[in-house]
């Protein structure tokens, strides 16, 4: 009944829990394995009557930002566009004022590739934590 990190109840009630499905793979009789997009679990997700993870954005990273993304800094742009976006603010899933934990970003393609690009105000929230001794379930287990 606890929650997973201190403060962060992600719009659930004390004692409730909810379900966010964000993968979802698939094996072969042959053992291989088979990811699906971040738009096929959306889908999956609402043709099953389950919750996905709340997709932000779904597109290319040019897409993002009013930047183009064409020069050798698109990575820090891409970057700097996420933070502004989504990171430097406040958890809008949680009833308690605690910063945004970050975005995760997935790049698709024959393998996939997912980053967590976790926000500076969550950093120093989390090290707080670990200096005042609190330790997440997640930390525990």
């Amino acid at each position: 009944g606890a929650e997973i990190q201190k403060d962060y109840d992600y719009g659930c009630e004390a004692g409730k829990f909810d379900v966010k499905i964000y993968r979802i793979t698939y094996t072969n009789v042959s053992g291989k394995v088979f990811e699906f997009s971040a738009k096929q679990v959306q889908d999956w997700c609402k043709e099953n009557g389950l919750n996905a993870v709340e997709e932000l954005f779904y597109g290319r990273a040019s897409e993002l930002s009013d930047e183009r993304m064409t020069d050798e800094n698109w990575e820090a742009k891409l970057l700097e566009t996420i933070k502004s976006k989504y990171n430097d603010k406040n958890c809008h899933l949680c009833s308690k004022k605690v910063p945004e934990e970050g975005v995760v970003v997935r790049v698709e393609g024959s393998e996939l590739k997912a980053f967590k690009c976790k926000s500076e105000k969550f950093y120093q929230y989390e090290t707080k934590q670990l200096d005042k001794g609190v330790i997440d379930i997640e930390t525990e287990n």
